[in-house]
């Protein structure tokens, strides 16, 4: 039979751990751990025999003067020199010196340096790298309504940026070809040649002169088009002078428009990353500067809109580079687009381009009067003469018939003026949504609207990333360590080990599939204020 000296040791405590396990405290070492415990020991008690793993244990102290302990410590001094680690679940009074302390073991605590962390299913856990982007993981979150933090200034929204163009299917004089052209533009061929007017008076005064000439017909269009484009750019300058009969029937100053082998990039939207979310909240996690969070809508002010994520454009030096080209080719009403550039992992991303409302098609009077005597005039006084003959030799010959025929002559030519001469001059174009923007000073081709959430939902999603990190879903080993302050991991079937025992070594596992908070220090113990940064 053996004698033990009882050398047993329990130290009751004041502590912020609880037996739920939801928050605990990590340690660098045994020895911070130990010194921080023997830092707020209440009371302790020595010589006992040896103390048996959750279990109860009477303590000579009236229970008034301990009830405020909620944990304790004990070593089996003479057997090992193990330190166990213990929540105290209950107390009750024996007598006035004599308290019984139920308590079961801490086992995240009493086997903190025991565990083994293997890879496991990390279903949330504080990162160790906050990049714009690197977690895009959908939260399910209440997000509320979205607001307009900024709108950039619209592109080419000034009217000074654009000039009239005429697509014209002959020139006033063709004697003399203005320019060798195949009339191949942004590399499609259009059979017409483009001119552009600075002024609404040179084109007005263009209008005239084909109406003069009988030729108004050959006006096939006239719209707006980009200054920027190259071939206006290109384009030299000259100046029309339309004589007819040596008389100067009009002129008018303008440039032919040169062919072009491709679509012409009339300018570049580049947009910076937001720092600040809905009026004026800067968020502590980056989660929030990605889509659903924060994104910016591009439209073409015309009731087409694309949503595009920050975090899907190429980064350099961490900070992505959020840029459009708009490209246009040479159309009545422009056919535009603007194509992000460096966006999911294409350097010119077609597919996720944004169409350009037309821009306006102009309307413009042509005369018909005019323009039937020039075209039909000789020919009708042709038909007047032949009819007068006619009608002298029937008279002559007393033929009533041929009389009846000239006259009838004579009165369908005269009746062919009046008809020309009776129609209203023709309204010919169009007019689209492109004329309604451009009537507002504060629509261009393309805005940019960059979207938040709300300041109110912005802080509580923040505040919830703050406490329990993101939701990663990834086979690894969880971040133990990492931040400041405290790593929350939530895990699903760990597959942690140790030298443990195996009961405790499954609530172990059961801790972390559960979610946990662990607490690097404790003064600052629960205090999610304090700075958690990365380190």
């Amino acid at each position: 039979m053996y004698n033990v000296e009882p050398k047993g040791l329990i130290n009751l405590c004041k502590t912020p751990l609880e037996n739920d396990y939801k928050n605990q405290l990590t340690f660098s070492n045994l020895e911070s751990q130990i010194n921080y415990f023997n830092s707020v020991i209440v009371k302790s008690f020595s010589e006992y025999t040896y103390i048996r793993t959750d279990n109860s244990i009477k303590v000579g102290a009236n229970i008034d003067d301990i009830i405020n302990c909620n944990y304790l410590f004990y070593r089996n001094n003479g057997f090992t020199d193990k330190i166990y680690y213990c929540f105290i679940t209950n107390m009750q009074y024996v007598n006035e010196n004599c308290t019984l302390i139920t308590f079961e073991t801490d086992v995240f605590q009493t086997y903190q340096f025991n565990i083994v962390y293997k890879n496991s299913f990390v279903e949330r856990e504080h990162v160790n790298d906050d990049t714009i982007g690197l977690h895009t993981i959908p939260e399910n979150l209440e997000l509320g309504d979205y607001v307009l933090n900024s709108r950039r200034e619209d592109f080419l929204a000034d009217l000074s940026n654009y000039v009239i163009c005429m697509a014209v299917t002959e020139l006033p004089d063709e004697s003399v070809p203005p320019y060798t052209n195949n009339r191949v533009y942004n590399g499609i061929f259009g059979g017409l040649y483009y001119l552009a007017f600075d002024t609404a008076n040179d084109c007005q005064n263009a209008i005239t002169i084909y109406n003069k000439l009988g030729k108004s017909d050959a006006i096939n269009s006239l719209f707006m088009i980009p200054k920027n484009m190259s071939s206006y750019q290109n384009a030299t300058t000259t100046t029309w002078s339309i004589s007819q009969a040596g008389e100067v029937i009009g002129s008018a100053t303008l440039k032919y428009l040169k062919g072009s082998d491709n679509a012409d990039t009339i300018g570049n939207i580049n947009i910076d990353m937001p720092t600040k979310l809905g009026n004026n909240y800067t968020p502590k996690n980056n989660k929030l500067f990605t889509y659903p969070y924060c994104f910016l809508n591009l439209t073409n002010n015309t009731g087409i809109t694309e949503t595009f994520k920050y975090e899907d454009f190429t980064k350099e030096n961490e900070t992505p580079v959020i840029s459009f080209w708009v490209d246009a080719t040479i159309t009545p009403g422009m056919s535009i687009k603007a194509i992000p550039l460096f966006y999911k992992n294409e350097n010119i991303n077609y597919n996720y381009g944004i169409m350009g409302g037309k821009l306006p098609v102009c309307s413009y009077n042509t005369d018909v009067y005019l323009n039937w005597l020039r075209q039909n005039g000789l020919n009708s006084v042709f038909n007047v003469i032949s009819g007068v003959i006619s009608t002298a030799g029937g008279i002559g010959s007393a033929n009533i018939g041929s009389t009846v025929g000239g006259l009838s002559n004579i009165y369908n030519a005269l009746h062919q003026y009046t008809i020309a001469d009776m129609t209203p001059n023709q309204a010919k174009g169009n007019t689209n949504g492109g004329d309604v923007n451009f009537s507002d000073e504060d629509c261009g081709l393309f805005s940019v609207y960059k979207m938040s959430i709300k300041d109110e939902y912005a802080k509580i999603i923040d505040d919830y990333f703050s406490m329990f990190g993101y939701k990663v879903n990834i086979v690894k080993v969880p971040n133990i360590y990492g931040r400041l302050n405290w790593n929350y991991v939530k895990t699903i079937d760990c597959n942690f080990d140790g030298d443990i025992p195996q009961a405790h070594l499954n609530i172990i596992r059961s801790i972390f599939n559960s979610g946990i908070t662990l607490w690097h220090n404790p003064s600052t113990m629960y205090n999610y204020n304090v700075d958690n940064s990365i380190i």
